[in-house]
């Protein structure tokens, strides 16, 4: 009502969650200037491995600085172990456990 012609409109229908935003690429341009932080990154996983124990890291930092595309190398050079990834939602952002649950 009040247009001229006729306006296309859609609908959601559903949400879909990709695992990452990096899981459509199909090729990945080189990491650069991130050889400490993959190094320490590296040196942490080895010791999880040696000790047997679990352990967290804390990735923080400015947005768009590159914490998912580190995460997502790292998550790339360790793909023959288990893995389980989960990303939080701004949709979802007043349900803490939202990644935890999107899981059961």
């Amino acid at each position: 009502k009040g247009f001229a012609e006729p306006v296309q409109v859609w609908q959601v229908q559903r949400q879909r969650m990709v695992p990452t935003r990096f899981a459509k690429r199909a090729h990945m341009t080189r990491l650069c200037g991130r050889n400490a932080e993959l190094r320490l990154l590296m040196e942490r996983w080895e010791t999880v491995v040696r000790d047997r124990r679990g352990s967290a890291v804390w990735v923080s930092g400015e947005s768009g600085i590159g914490k998912s595309r580190l995460l997502n190398e790292i998550q790339q050079r360790l793909r023959s172990f288990p893995q389980l990834t989960m990303q939080c939602s701004p949709t979802f952002e007043n349900s803490t456990l939202y990644p935890f649950l999107a899981e059961l």
